[in-house]
Formats: structure tokens, sequence, C-alpha cells
């Protein structure tokens, strides 16, 4: 989990070899939807929805799911 590696997340899995990625919330999903094709990804929810819960939270999950779901 390189929490803020940015643009640095697809360096990282190649230096490491991991086969998956923790991503923090500021990971565009565009970006986590790219990274998905290299290897597993979890994780982008902002965690204010967290705390906000309701549909702040549902939206969030609806989100990644509706982007990252089929991967």
């Amino acid at each position: 989990f390189p929490k803020g590696a940015g643009e640095r997340y697809r360096d990282y899995r190649k230096k490491t070899g991991i086969a998956g990625l923790g991503l923090d919330w500021t990971v565009p999903l565009s970006m986590a939807k790219e990274l998905q094709r290299e290897g597993a990804v979890q994780g982008n929810l902002d965690p204010l929805r967290l705390v906000a819960g309701g549909k702040a939270l549902a939206d969030g999950v609806d989100a990644i799911l509706k982007t990252l779901g089929g991967g």
C-alpha cells in the first residue's frame, strides 16, 4: 500500500513484483482501471465517505464497483 504514490504505482508494482495493490482514495478510478489490467487492486474509497455513511458511502462504493467490478 504505497500511499500517495500517484503515477508511481506502476513502477512500484514492477519493482516489487507484487500481485495486488492497495490504492488510496486519491487515485483516479481511470488509473485504477489501468492498474487492474496488470493485477489485483483494492481500496480507493475516500475515508470521509466511511465516516459519513449513508448515501455518500453507497455512492462511493457504487462508483468503484461500476468502474472496477468487472475486472
